[in-house]
């Protein structure tokens, strides 16, 4: 897994241009056009990729699942019936909102953003054309990690019911309808996101300029709820490591080669989305 920014397409990179757009309390929002780049560096630990503490770390574990993903549309691209290789729908780099990435929302919004996908060929003696192989292959890396991840999602779920955090969620009250949401707390605010964009389906470009306005504000309004959410993870990360240290030693001893296997063997390489 080497270090390269882009290399894949140049369709994956692009240049950030900014406009800045007026909301109701008088302030400006600056709302980002550009498309997500991927860059194909890993990270230099497997905790952030597996036990994210920030948004910014769930790049990590968007990528790890996007290349696993990736993996099987490879195999289903290489060894479609007849040999078939038309393009699907790409595997999608997918984020979860209860840790969001703000920087990446304030930049694009909360479209799904596509795993680049290596051209296909034949190959001989790499990609195992047999269906309960190829399963099998990548569910067993799955089945080496999910299970001590589902804890760790467990663990950041249950931060939301403390008492300062449901007080730091007291802000989006007044944050949000300020910039012109109609909205109160996070669960209407994804409801209002849905309703509007359903209502530009047909209308592309307006539907990204209404995404990329709303994760504008989600982002500002969100922002002392993340910075607090984020210390508390940190702190709740150690002792999580500390209870499981050698399961997540073993992870460290053992999953960056089998991501390597799969690297070879299906073509493809580890990347992560950047904003």
């Amino acid at each position: 897994m080497t270090a390269v920014l882009c290399a894949a397409s140049t369709a994956a990179c692009s240049t950030f241009t900014s406009t800045s757009t007026p909301d109701s309390s008088g302030d400006r929002l600056s709302v980002t056009t550009a498309s997500p780049k991927t860059s194909y560096t890993e990270p230099g630990d497997i905790v952030p990729m597996l036990f994210p503490s920030t948004g910014a770390e769930t790049r990590f574990t968007q990528g790890l699942d996007g290349f696993l993903e990736l993996a099987q549309d490879v195999y289903t691209r290489t060894c479609g019936r007849g040999g078939n290789t038309a393009d699907g729908p790409p595997p999608m780099f997918v984020r979860r909102m209860a840790l969001p990435d703000l920087v990446h929302i304030q930049a694009h919004g909360f479209s799904g953003t596509p795993v680049p996908r290596p051209p296909v060929t034949r190959r001989a003696t790499a990609v195992p054309c047999d269906a309960d192989t190829a399963r099998a292959e990548i569910l067993a890396v799955k089945k080496l990690f999910v299970p001590l991840q589902a804890q760790w999602w467990n663990t950041v779920d249950t931060l939301d019911k403390g008492p300062e955090v449901r007080r730091a969620f007291e802000g989006l009250r007044t944050c949000l309808p300020a910039h012109g949401v109609a909205a109160t707390d996070e669960d209407a605010f994804f409801g209002l996101v849905d309703s509007r964009l359903n209502a530009l389906d047909g209308e592309p470009r307006a539907a990204a300029r209404e995404d990329r306005r709303l994760g504008a504000v989600y982002a500002r309004c969100m922002a002392p709820v993340e910075t607090l959410r984020e210390k508390l993870r940190e702190q709740r990360r150690v002792a999580f490591l500390d209870a499981h240290s050698a399961e997540v030693e073993r992870l460290r001893a053992v999953l960056p080669e089998r991501l390597r296997q799969l690297e070879e063997r299906y073509g493809i390489r580890y990347g992560v989305p950047v904003p």
